[in-house]
Protein backbone atom coordinates (compact mmCIF):
# COMPACT_ATOMS: atom_id res chain seq x y z
CA UNK A 1 0.00 0.00 0.00
CA UNK A 2 3.16 2.51 1.01
CA UNK A 3 4.44 2.04 -2.47
CA UNK A 4 0.97 2.33 -4.67
CA UNK A 5 0.60 6.13 -2.69
CA UNK A 6 4.43 7.12 -3.60
CA UNK A 7 3.74 6.48 -7.25
CA UNK A 8 1.03 8.25 -7.24
CA UNK A 9 2.42 11.41 -6.12
CA UNK A 10 4.93 10.76 -8.43
CA UNK A 11 2.65 10.63 -11.13
CA UNK A 12 1.14 14.18 -9.75
CA UNK A 13 4.43 15.43 -10.15
CA UNK A 14 5.00 14.36 -13.91
CA UNK A 15 1.47 15.35 -14.80
CA UNK A 16 2.52 19.11 -12.86
CA UNK A 17 5.53 19.54 -14.63
CA UNK A 18 3.72 18.42 -17.86
CA UNK A 19 1.00 20.81 -17.57
CA UNK A 20 3.52 23.79 -16.51
CA UNK A 21 5.78 23.10 -19.48
CA UNK A 22 2.36 23.42 -22.07
CA UNK A 23 2.13 26.78 -20.23
CA UNK A 24 5.46 27.78 -21.09
CA UNK A 25 5.18 26.66 -24.44
CA UNK A 26 1.62 28.66 -25.04
CA UNK A 27 3.28 31.72 -23.85
CA UNK A 28 6.23 31.65 -25.68
CA UNK A 29 4.37 31.04 -28.89
CA UNK A 30 1.81 33.50 -27.77
CA UNK A 31 4.89 36.04 -27.64
CA UNK A 32 6.28 35.14 -30.74
CA UNK A 33 3.49 35.83 -32.98
CA UNK A 34 3.43 39.74 -30.71
CA UNK A 35 6.63 40.13 -32.01
CA UNK A 36 6.14 39.08 -34.87
CA UNK A 37 3.03 41.69 -35.39
CA UNK A 38 5.14 44.32 -33.96
CA UNK A 39 7.49 44.27 -36.63
CA UNK A 40 5.15 44.03 -38.82
CA UNK A 41 3.25 47.15 -37.71
CA UNK A 42 6.59 49.06 -36.96
CA UNK A 43 7.21 48.33 -40.82
CA UNK A 44 4.43 49.61 -42.23
CA UNK A 45 4.29 52.65 -40.16
CA UNK A 46 8.14 53.34 -41.04
CA UNK A 47 6.89 52.63 -44.59
CA UNK A 48 3.98 55.00 -44.41
CA UNK A 49 6.64 57.69 -42.48
CA UNK A 50 8.89 57.51 -45.20
CA UNK A 51 6.40 57.64 -47.97
CA UNK A 52 5.74 61.17 -46.63
CA UNK A 53 9.21 62.62 -47.42
CA UNK A 54 8.91 63.70 -50.53
CA UNK A 55 11.45 66.14 -50.83
CA UNK A 56 11.38 69.84 -53.45
CA UNK A 57 14.76 69.01 -55.07
CA UNK A 58 14.34 72.40 -56.95
CA UNK A 59 13.76 74.76 -54.32
CA UNK A 60 16.77 73.09 -51.99
CA UNK A 61 18.84 73.60 -54.99
CA UNK A 62 18.20 76.99 -55.49
CA UNK A 63 18.55 77.57 -51.91
CA UNK A 64 21.69 75.57 -52.07
CA UNK A 65 23.55 78.14 -54.35
CA UNK A 66 22.28 81.08 -51.81
CA UNK A 67 24.62 79.12 -49.37
CA UNK A 68 21.86 77.28 -47.04
CA UNK A 69 20.71 74.21 -48.78
CA UNK A 70 16.49 74.06 -47.51
CA UNK A 71 14.91 71.00 -47.42
CA UNK A 72 11.12 71.11 -47.70
CA UNK A 73 7.94 69.13 -48.61
CA UNK A 74 7.31 68.96 -52.76
CA UNK A 75 3.16 68.66 -52.06
CA UNK A 76 2.21 68.18 -48.23
CA UNK A 77 -1.48 67.08 -49.69
CA UNK A 78 0.12 64.62 -52.07
CA UNK A 79 2.90 63.07 -48.75
CA UNK A 80 -0.53 62.71 -46.59
CA UNK A 81 -2.33 61.47 -49.68
CA UNK A 82 0.77 58.59 -50.38
CA UNK A 83 0.95 58.52 -46.52
CA UNK A 84 -2.85 57.34 -46.30
CA UNK A 85 -2.38 54.63 -49.30
CA UNK A 86 0.14 52.55 -47.54
CA UNK A 87 -2.07 52.33 -44.10
CA UNK A 88 -4.96 51.58 -46.05
CA UNK A 89 -2.86 48.79 -48.31
CA UNK A 90 -1.14 47.25 -45.34
CA UNK A 91 -5.45 47.16 -43.67
CA UNK A 92 -6.46 45.41 -46.75
CA UNK A 93 -3.74 42.80 -47.03
CA UNK A 94 -4.14 42.12 -43.64
CA UNK A 95 -7.50 43.37 -42.72
CA UNK A 96 -7.99 40.94 -39.24
CA UNK A 97 -4.69 41.81 -37.90
CA UNK A 98 -5.30 45.65 -38.22
CA UNK A 99 -8.52 45.73 -36.85
CA UNK A 100 -9.47 49.40 -35.47
CA UNK A 101 -6.54 50.90 -37.42
CA UNK A 102 -6.68 54.85 -37.49
CA UNK A 103 -4.54 57.45 -38.17
CA UNK A 104 -4.09 59.80 -34.80
CA UNK A 105 -1.14 62.18 -36.12
CA UNK A 106 0.29 63.23 -39.01
CA UNK A 107 2.90 66.15 -38.57
CA UNK A 108 5.25 67.35 -40.86
CA UNK A 109 8.03 69.78 -40.12
CA UNK A 110 9.65 72.39 -42.73
CA UNK A 111 12.91 73.24 -40.94
CA UNK A 112 14.21 77.06 -42.44
CA UNK A 113 17.15 79.01 -41.18
CA UNK A 114 14.91 81.14 -39.22
CA UNK A 115 11.58 78.97 -38.25
CA UNK A 116 9.62 75.99 -38.60
CA UNK A 117 6.84 75.56 -40.54
CA UNK A 118 4.56 72.60 -38.70
CA UNK A 119 1.53 70.64 -41.04
CA UNK A 120 -0.16 68.80 -39.29
CA UNK A 121 -3.39 65.99 -40.33
CA UNK A 122 -5.73 64.42 -37.82
CA UNK A 123 -7.47 61.37 -38.18
CA UNK A 124 -10.37 63.10 -40.75
CA UNK A 125 -7.20 64.45 -43.42
CA UNK A 126 -8.21 68.46 -41.78
CA UNK A 127 -4.74 70.19 -42.25
CA UNK A 128 -3.47 72.71 -39.94
CA UNK A 129 -0.66 75.39 -40.37
CA UNK A 130 1.70 76.47 -37.86
CA UNK A 131 4.99 78.23 -37.80
CA UNK A 132 7.95 77.61 -34.74
CA UNK A 133 10.93 79.15 -33.78
CA UNK A 134 13.78 76.92 -33.87
CA UNK A 135 14.85 75.46 -30.35
CA UNK A 136 10.74 75.76 -29.34
CA UNK A 137 9.04 72.84 -31.91
CA UNK A 138 9.33 69.17 -30.47
CA UNK A 139 7.16 65.99 -31.48
CA UNK A 140 4.23 64.69 -29.42
CA UNK A 141 6.80 62.05 -28.45
CA UNK A 142 9.26 64.42 -26.43
CA UNK A 143 12.18 64.52 -29.77
CA UNK A 144 13.33 68.31 -30.20
CA UNK A 145 12.56 69.16 -34.14
CA UNK A 146 15.99 70.02 -35.70
CA UNK A 147 15.72 68.72 -39.47
CA UNK A 148 12.88 68.80 -42.09
CA UNK A 149 10.83 65.42 -40.59
CA UNK A 150 7.64 63.94 -40.31
CA UNK A 151 6.14 62.22 -37.12
CA UNK A 152 2.60 59.69 -37.66
CA UNK A 153 1.31 58.10 -34.84
CA UNK A 154 -1.35 55.15 -35.59
CA UNK A 155 -3.96 53.71 -33.16
CA UNK A 156 -4.68 49.59 -33.52
CA UNK A 157 -6.66 47.23 -31.60
CA UNK A 158 -3.78 44.19 -30.59
CA UNK A 159 -5.46 40.82 -30.37
CA UNK A 160 -4.76 39.32 -26.85
CA UNK A 161 -4.70 35.91 -24.80
CA UNK A 162 -8.83 34.83 -24.16
CA UNK A 163 -10.58 36.54 -27.06
CA UNK A 164 -9.44 40.08 -25.98
CA UNK A 165 -8.69 43.05 -27.49
CA UNK A 166 -6.64 46.07 -26.47
CA UNK A 167 -6.38 49.37 -27.89
CA UNK A 168 -2.50 50.48 -28.33
CA UNK A 169 -0.87 53.09 -30.43
CA UNK A 170 2.70 53.24 -31.96
CA UNK A 171 3.87 56.53 -33.25
CA UNK A 172 7.33 56.67 -36.02
CA UNK A 173 9.23 59.99 -36.46
CA UNK A 174 11.79 60.36 -39.95
CA UNK A 175 13.83 63.07 -40.67
CA UNK A 176 14.53 63.78 -44.59
CA UNK A 177 18.36 64.19 -45.65
CA UNK A 178 19.89 64.79 -48.86
CA UNK A 179 22.40 62.50 -50.29
CA UNK A 180 25.48 65.42 -49.98
CA UNK A 181 24.03 66.11 -46.22
CA UNK A 182 26.25 64.52 -43.93
CA UNK A 183 25.04 66.82 -40.99
CA UNK A 184 22.62 64.24 -39.23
Amino acid sequence: MRKEASSSIGYLLIFGLFLIAGIIIAFVLYKGKVFTNQRSVDDTLTTACLATLVMDDDYYFVTKEQGNGVLRFKDKDKSYNKYNEVIMNAKADNEQFYQGLEMTDLVMYEVYPDRIDITSFNKDGTKTQSTGRLGTVYTPAGEEVKRTSCYCKIKLLVDGMNDTSTETTKDCYCLMKFKEDHNV
